[in-house]
Protein backbone atom coordinates (compact mmCIF):
# COMPACT_ATOMS: atom_id res chain seq x y z
CA UNK A 1 0.00 0.00 0.00
CA UNK A 2 1.09 3.39 -0.83
CA UNK A 3 1.95 5.68 2.49
CA UNK A 4 -0.17 8.50 2.71
CA UNK A 5 1.87 11.34 2.27
CA UNK A 6 1.14 14.35 4.37
CA UNK A 7 1.23 17.77 4.30
CA UNK A 8 4.34 19.98 4.46
CA UNK A 9 3.53 22.52 7.82
CA UNK A 10 5.71 25.75 5.98
CA UNK A 11 6.86 28.27 8.07
CA UNK A 12 8.16 31.67 6.43
CA UNK A 13 11.12 33.56 8.38
CA UNK A 14 11.56 36.76 8.04
CA UNK A 15 14.47 38.80 9.55
CA UNK A 16 17.65 40.89 9.29
CA UNK A 17 19.36 37.47 7.48
CA UNK A 18 21.55 37.64 4.27
CA UNK A 19 23.13 40.91 4.86
CA UNK A 20 26.53 39.62 5.98
CA UNK A 21 26.05 40.14 9.70
CA UNK A 22 27.32 37.38 12.01
CA UNK A 23 24.60 38.51 14.79
CA UNK A 24 21.77 38.24 12.53
CA UNK A 25 22.68 34.72 10.51
CA UNK A 26 23.53 33.40 13.93
CA UNK A 27 20.10 34.04 14.45
CA UNK A 28 18.79 32.68 11.53
CA UNK A 29 20.64 29.55 12.74
CA UNK A 30 19.07 29.42 15.72
CA UNK A 31 15.89 29.68 14.89
CA UNK A 32 16.02 27.41 11.84
CA UNK A 33 17.53 24.68 14.26
CA UNK A 34 15.00 25.16 16.58
CA UNK A 35 11.88 24.75 14.39
CA UNK A 36 13.56 21.67 12.38
CA UNK A 37 13.33 19.75 16.17
CA UNK A 38 9.89 19.85 16.06
CA UNK A 39 9.39 17.65 13.66
CA UNK A 40 9.82 16.46 9.93
CA UNK A 41 6.91 17.54 8.12
CA UNK A 42 8.02 20.90 8.15
CA UNK A 43 9.33 23.29 5.41
CA UNK A 44 11.18 26.28 5.95
CA UNK A 45 11.37 29.44 3.67
CA UNK A 46 13.83 32.42 4.64
CA UNK A 47 13.32 36.05 3.09
CA UNK A 48 16.84 37.38 2.88
CA UNK A 49 18.62 39.53 1.15
CA UNK A 50 21.33 37.50 -0.95
CA UNK A 51 19.44 34.47 -1.67
CA UNK A 52 21.96 32.46 -3.46
CA UNK A 53 24.70 32.98 -0.81
CA UNK A 54 22.01 32.18 2.22
CA UNK A 55 20.48 29.02 0.54
CA UNK A 56 24.24 27.90 -0.20
CA UNK A 57 25.61 28.75 3.04
CA UNK A 58 22.70 27.54 5.52
CA UNK A 59 21.00 24.89 3.24
CA UNK A 60 17.92 26.27 3.28
CA UNK A 61 14.92 27.77 1.28
CA UNK A 62 15.27 31.41 0.36
CA UNK A 63 13.34 34.04 -1.24
CA UNK A 64 14.87 37.26 -2.18
CA UNK A 65 12.63 39.71 0.71
CA UNK A 66 12.68 42.27 -1.77
CA UNK A 67 10.40 40.52 -4.20
CA UNK A 68 6.69 41.73 -3.68
CA UNK A 69 5.22 39.11 -5.95
CA UNK A 70 7.16 36.08 -4.68
CA UNK A 71 6.98 37.62 -1.01
CA UNK A 72 3.18 37.93 -0.74
CA UNK A 73 3.20 33.77 -2.59
CA UNK A 74 5.18 32.82 0.31
CA UNK A 75 2.88 34.64 2.77
CA UNK A 76 -0.31 33.16 1.44
CA UNK A 77 1.18 29.78 1.12
CA UNK A 78 2.88 29.63 4.52
CA UNK A 79 0.97 28.52 7.86
CA UNK A 80 3.05 30.13 10.37
CA UNK A 81 5.29 33.70 9.77
CA UNK A 82 8.10 33.65 12.23
CA UNK A 83 9.07 37.76 12.14
CA UNK A 84 12.36 37.02 14.24
CA UNK A 85 15.21 38.05 16.39
CA UNK A 86 17.08 40.94 17.08
CA UNK A 87 15.70 44.73 17.09
CA UNK A 88 13.89 44.90 13.69
CA UNK A 89 10.61 46.73 15.09
CA UNK A 90 12.63 50.31 16.09
CA UNK A 91 13.01 53.57 14.18
CA UNK A 92 16.71 54.67 15.27
CA UNK A 93 18.37 52.75 11.98
CA UNK A 94 15.16 53.64 9.97
CA UNK A 95 11.73 54.48 9.31
CA UNK A 96 11.76 52.50 6.03
CA UNK A 97 13.19 49.38 7.53
CA UNK A 98 10.45 49.47 10.07
CA UNK A 99 7.59 50.24 7.79
CA UNK A 100 9.06 47.02 5.90
CA UNK A 101 9.19 44.23 8.59
CA UNK A 102 5.49 45.63 10.17
CA UNK A 103 4.54 45.48 6.08
CA UNK A 104 5.34 41.42 6.15
CA UNK A 105 3.79 40.85 9.33
CA UNK A 106 0.09 43.20 8.03
CA UNK A 107 0.26 41.19 5.37
CA UNK A 108 0.60 37.84 7.03
CA UNK A 109 -2.63 38.86 9.16
CA UNK A 110 -4.49 39.81 6.09
CA UNK A 111 -3.99 36.80 4.65
CA UNK A 112 -5.53 35.02 7.84
CA UNK A 113 -1.86 33.67 8.84
CA UNK A 114 -0.49 32.95 12.36
CA UNK A 115 2.07 35.53 13.43
CA UNK A 116 4.87 34.93 15.58
CA UNK A 117 7.47 37.51 16.88
CA UNK A 118 10.40 35.53 17.86
CA UNK A 119 13.10 37.13 20.37
CA UNK A 120 12.61 40.47 19.14
CA UNK A 121 14.16 43.26 20.50
CA UNK A 122 11.23 46.20 20.61
CA UNK A 123 12.69 50.08 20.05
CA UNK A 124 13.16 52.56 20.28
CA UNK A 125 10.15 53.89 18.23
CA UNK A 126 10.63 57.18 18.54
CA UNK A 127 8.03 58.82 16.07
CA UNK A 128 4.49 59.32 17.09
CA UNK A 129 3.20 57.76 13.90
CA UNK A 130 5.66 54.73 13.74
CA UNK A 131 4.77 54.08 17.64
CA UNK A 132 0.66 54.14 16.02
CA UNK A 133 1.75 51.28 13.67
CA UNK A 134 3.44 49.57 15.81
CA UNK A 135 0.61 49.57 18.11
CA UNK A 136 -1.59 48.47 15.21
CA UNK A 137 0.29 45.38 13.79
CA UNK A 138 1.67 44.27 17.21
CA UNK A 139 -1.46 44.17 18.65
CA UNK A 140 -2.55 41.23 16.07
CA UNK A 141 0.29 39.04 16.62
CA UNK A 142 -0.93 35.50 17.98
CA UNK A 143 2.27 34.72 19.79
CA UNK A 144 5.35 36.88 21.20
CA UNK A 145 8.37 36.53 22.79
CA UNK A 146 10.82 39.31 23.41
CA UNK A 147 14.57 39.74 24.27
CA UNK A 148 14.56 41.24 27.23
CA UNK A 149 12.21 43.32 30.06
CA UNK A 150 12.89 46.31 28.57
CA UNK A 151 11.17 45.71 25.22
CA UNK A 152 8.12 44.33 27.18
CA UNK A 153 8.30 47.83 28.51
CA UNK A 154 8.27 49.45 25.38
CA UNK A 155 5.22 47.71 23.64
CA UNK A 156 3.33 49.17 26.63
CA UNK A 157 4.71 52.09 26.68
CA UNK A 158 3.41 52.01 22.97
CA UNK A 159 0.12 50.83 23.87
CA UNK A 160 0.12 46.95 22.55
CA UNK A 161 -2.13 44.78 24.57
CA UNK A 162 -1.36 41.65 23.53
CA UNK A 163 -2.07 38.51 26.07
CA UNK A 164 0.63 36.46 23.83
CA UNK A 165 3.41 38.46 24.86
CA UNK A 166 6.20 37.15 27.09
Amino acid sequence: LAEKKQRKYKVLMSGYYGFSNAGDDAILISIYSNIMKSGRNIEVTVLANKPEQTAEKYGVNVTYRYNVFKVALDILKCDLLISGGGSLLQDRTSTRSLIYYLSIIKMAKMFHKKVMLYANGIGPVEKERNRHLVKRVVSRADFITLREENSLEELRKIGVKNKNAL
